[in-house]
């Protein structure tokens, strides 16, 4: 059995270690302990390689035997490419890539090949420049060094001559340089030269060295993109050992290592960590002489490259493969490998592979104690699952164990199905893993031995399966949110139960005893709830009315009573909550329902509500208590429907928990005699305002879903003295500020420990009477109010400087200008087909003349404009009448020069008349209004009524006194005349008197 242990233990360890092979030593020190056991057992025993190897062969033999095995086929494919020794290898790695490990593993190891130097360097002969900030080879070096280690530094590039003062140097490491160049004549000087580690530089070739006596080269770690190996390597015929490594390297071609195919090379290191993209055939086989190979690389993505490389060294004379693989390990699990721990061996493991590993799973090990010193030290360790094993607390926690760094991130732990014992032993014990979240102890055989103390971090526990019976709910720890009891024989819960577990979210207490669920269960925060597979026979609703968030409840598989007291909740629950309904909700009796759907009962509603008509026949009750009730008979749920039935004379009504969820304001204004109202522990979500009850001096809400009490709500209950309002959800806003500051407290029972707010997040939990809001930013009038002198201030500081500085003259103008280019471009449209001889005919006073010569017209016509005046423009011989129809329609605009004299004149009139009518007959806005000087409208004779009420309606434009405003007016009138291009060059000159 020992050797058995042996065995096992060996094929366990070789499965933890597959990334890698085993060390001599440990071979040796496995080795010892097989002869250590021969001489127990009193017979020599075959050495473990052997023995693993014969094992791993005849596994092989059957399945290529078995043709129907479905291995075969891929073996026989494979069996003319490989040797046998390296079949098996390849085989085994396949399966182990590409399926769970059930089986052992070959490993190859043989005496490895010794690659030494003939370098005796002294300690005066020895030079460290190592991490002295040196960016080139120091000329001042001793000629006698031997070993210069010039690692670390900032050595760009090497010349031919920087060496040549070094001839008997052996060992060269200039690693970690950012080296980019290195001259191919650089070591032609150094003959003893055998050792040369340029290892982690930047090299973005493969250089030609030329050193025939090098024996050990290291070039990994740089930045060259493929392994080509220069003609001179063709001379290095001493080379034992080289390293090759460039994570752009992805490429491995034939010809890259032909310079060495007639050499001695013995080891070769291969890769850097990544994938290979291309591998072709036959590239390593030429290394003819190679006995031992590393490679650095995963064949994840590519693993037939892997199969390709062993059939090249089938070709060579490979004794050794070493397999480091650097893809990061986050999950391993190991399940029904069943070993013996009757004598555990020791192993010196390295566990780097498994630092980044974040699940765990030994299951169905048999295992019995845990490799805690190992196992606790992994740093990124987060799951660990050890379920279906043979542990118990010595096992686990075994004296052996030193717990270094106990689980530094573990969260979760699963030791489900073991034998552990003791859970006050256990909840001690939690507390050396800080950061545990979730533990699971079902399946064991746990009883309790004393008093429990679980760590605060522990939020999710699970003790099913264990038949601690009601004793557990004195071994419970208040941090709880979720906790399974299932299969523990509980035979109740009871209020008190749920007191201790404030914060729990999911409750599971699936298939026990319990027969009934107490009315006063209050679980705030419950959102599952399981209490299917009991023997509960009746759920009544106010059960559930301490559980407000509730959002699963199964209650299946239940012998439920299909009688009144049923009523309730087969008619009223919400099934949305239910899990598994209507498949899981039988009836249990009376016998005649026994198995049917308990959504198929259908009670009489008459029969069920007796106590209603009882009721309405009781006139004079003055005080009526139905706390805790709900009238359907013992089913204990009242709703908004007792309303209905209460009496006017009633002075005192108690309706404690029975699911009222509303107050209904026409019927408390029919009940003059109330003095106390108790509606404690409901679902009431608001008071209405302008409640109605003059004489009520006592009033409960408290163990509501009360946010808000308005200040309205209250106003009418004029001798109120006590008010009991706590433990409600208060929602800490504005709509709260006058119950904080101007409501009377010493009415209010329970004021303030038990008056907290819920809501905005960041003053949950704080009590009501820590909210000072400030009477700013409560009160409407005063926002109001500030707003106003805000406002005011603004116009004041807008309009001051507006007035000052003719902001209105300006906006005026400003108006003018929208206008006419808004209407530009449809005019345009309107009156492209028209031809028109002028620009403008000028309607104005003789009084006005100068003005009209030597500023209006002068002005107009530098810009282009072709303007029409009556002392050239009109036509003589021909009527005025005439001449003053012809002009206005031979023009795109008529331009009226206002002024008092423009009023007193008649042929003004006429000349405006005619134009207004042209205006109106055309649909065009022809009419362009100059106000020379102010002319008050009430000054306007009634002749002039329709100047009047254009004056009024249309826009016209003012004649400015200051000379910076009148580039404005000239600007505004010259764009309201050149909207039209359809101008005739025909120029008519006229005169009269007006």
């Amino acid at each position: 059995m020992f050797y058995q242990t042996v065995v096992a233990s060996t094929l366990f360890y070789a499965v933890v270690c597959w990334g890698g092979s085993i060390k001599k030593k440990d071979a040796s020190r496995l080795d010892k302990l097989v002869s250590k056991a021969g001489s127990i057992v009193g017979m020599e025993l075959d050495s473990l390689t052997s023995v693993a190897e014969r094992r791993a062969l005849s596994r092989l033999l059957s399945i290529m035997e078995n043709p129907l095995h479905p291995l075969n086929s891929i073996i026989s494919r494979q069996k003319s490419s490989f040797s046998d020794r390296l079949l098996f290898f390849f085989l085994f790695f396949s399966r182990m890539h590409l399926a769970i490990w059930t089986y052992g593993i070959l490993i190859l190891t043989s005496e490895a090949a010794k690659y030494t130097s003939r370098c005796r360097y002294p300690i005066q002969h020895r030079v460290d420049r190592s991490n002295t900030n040196l960016t080139r080879v120091p000329s001042s070096l001793p000629p006698d060094t031997q070993y210069l280690d010039l690692s670390h530094n900032n050595i760009s590039m090497i010349e031919s001559g920087d060496m040549i003062g070094l001839p008997k140097l052996c060992v060269l490491k200039l690693s970690h340089n950012g080296l980019m160049r290195i001259s191919s004549s650089t070591f032609l000087n150094n003959t003893e030269l055998q050792v040369l580690d340029l290892s982690y530089n930047a090299l973005d070739i493969i250089p030609d060295l030329g050193s025939p006596m090098i024996k050990i080269l290291d070039l990994s770690g740089n930045l060259y993109e493929n392994y080509t190996l220069g003609s001179s390597f063709k001379k290095m015929t001493s080379l034992q050992f080289l390293a090759l490594g460039s994570h752009k390297a992805r490429f491995i071609k034939t010809s890259d290592f032909l310079p060495l195919s007639h050499g001695n090379l013995k080891h070769l290191y291969l890769g850097d960590g990544i994938d290979l993209v291309q591998y072709e055939n036959g590239s390593i086989a030429q290394l003819v002489n190679l006995k031992e190979i590393t490679l650095v690389m995963s064949f994840c993505e590519k693993f037939h490259f892997f199969g390709a490389i062993l059939r090249d060294l089938d070709e060579t004379g490979c004794q050794q493969i070493n397999l480091v693989n650097s893809v990061i390990l986050r999950m391993l699990i190991i399940e029904n490998v069943l070993h013996y721990q009757y004598n555990y061996p020791k192993f010196n493991i390295s566990v780097s592979f498994f630092y980044q590993l974040v699940y765990l799973k030994f299951s169905g090990t048999g295992m019995n104690i845990f490799p805690c010193d190992l196992i606790s030290s992994l740093p990124a360790l987060e799951v660990l699952d050890l379920s279906d094993n043979l542990l118990n607390e010595d096992g686990f926690w075994w004296s052996l164990c030193t717990f270094t760094h106990v689980f530094p991130s573990l969260k979760q732990l699963y030791l489900n199905n073991n034998r552990f014992i003791n859970l006050a032993s256990i909840s001690k014990n939690a507390h050396v893993i800080k950061g545990l979240q979730v533990l699971d102890l079902a399946s064991n055989s746990l009883a309790l031995q004393g008093k429990c103390s679980w760590p605060s971090h522990l939020t999710n526990l699970s003790l099913s399966n264990n038949n601690l019976g009601n004793s557990v709910f004195s071994c419970l720890s208040p941090y709880l949110k979720s906790l399974n009891l299932s299969k523990m024989g509980i035979t109740y819960i009871t209020y008190e139960v749920l007191v201790q577990l404030p914060n729990i979210t999911h409750l599971y207490l699936s298939s026990n005893n319990i027969n009934s669920l107490p009315g006063d269960l209050r679980a705030p925060y419950l959102q599952v709830l399981h209490v299917d597979q009991n023997i509960i026979s009746v759920i009544s609703t106010y059960v559930l009315q301490g559980i407000p968030n509730l959002e699963q409840f199964n209650a299946g598989n239940n012998p439920f009573s299909c009688k009144c007291e049923s009523f309730w909740f087969v008619k009223y629950f919400n099934k949305t909550l239910l899990l598994d309904w209507p498949q899981s909700y039988k009836c249990g009796f009376p016998t005649e329902m026994a198995g049917k759907l308990l959504e198929e009962y259908r009670p009489s509603e008459v029969t069920c509500k007796i106590w209603i008509q009882v009721l309405i026949l009781i006139k004079h009750i003055e005080t009526l208590d139905l706390s805790f009730n709900s009238l359907f008979l013992s089913n204990n749920n009242l709703g908004n429907s007792v309303f209905s039935c209460l009496s006017p004379y009633f002075r005192s009504v108690n309706l404690t928990k029975t699911g009222i969820t509303t107050i209904p304001y026409e019927v408390l204004s029919q009940m003059p005699n109330l003095t106390h109202l108790y509606l404690s522990s409901n679902s009431i979500s608001t008071l209405p305002d302008n409640l109605l009850v003059p004489l009520l001096q006592v009033f409960h809400v408290d163990l509501n879903a009360i946010n808000v009490i308005g200040s309205s709500a209250l106003k009418r209950m004029p001798h109120l003295k006590e008010l009991n309002a706590a433990n409600n959800p208060f929602s800490c806003k504005c709509e709260l500020y006058w119950f904080v500051v101007t409501f009377d407290q010493s009415r209010l029972l329970q004021w303030p420990w038990e008056y907290t707010c819920q809501y905005p997040p960041d003053m949950v939990g704080k009590y009501l009477i820590e909210y000072k809001p400030g009477k700013v930013g409560c009160e409407t009038w005063i926002q109001a109010f500030i707003g106003v002198i805000f406002l005011l201030g603004i116009s004041l500081a807008i309009g001051v400087p507006f007035y000052k500085f003719d902001g209105l003259w300006y906006l005026k103008m400003l108006w003018v200008w929208i206008r006419v280019k808004r209407r530009s471009s449809k005019e345009t449209e309107r009156l492209g087909n028209a031809n028109f001889l002028y620009h403008a005919f000028i309607s104005y006073s003789q009084h006005d003349f100068l003005w009209v010569e030597n500023y209006l017209v002068p002005n107009l016509e530098k810009a282009g404009l072709k303007i029409c005046i009556h002392q050239r423009d009109f036509v003589p011989g021909d009527w005025i009448i005439d001449n003053i129809i012809n002009c206005v329609e031979n023009s795109y605009k008529t331009l009226f020069v206002l002024s008092k004299n423009f009023v007193k004149s008649e042929w003004c009139n006429y000349e405006l008349f005619f134009a207004q009518h042209r205006a109106l007959s055309i649909k065009q806005d022809s009419l362009v209004f100059i106000l020379l000087e102010p002319i008050p409208s009430d000054s306007l004779p009634k002749k002039f009524l329709k100047l009047r009420t254009l004056l009024q309606k249309q826009t016209y434009l003012e004649w400015p006194g200051e000379g910076r405003k009148k580039q404005v007016f000239w600007a505004s009138l010259k764009r309201m005349l050149q909207d039209n291009q359809h101008i005739s060059l025909n120029i008519c000159w006229g005169f009269i008197h007006k």
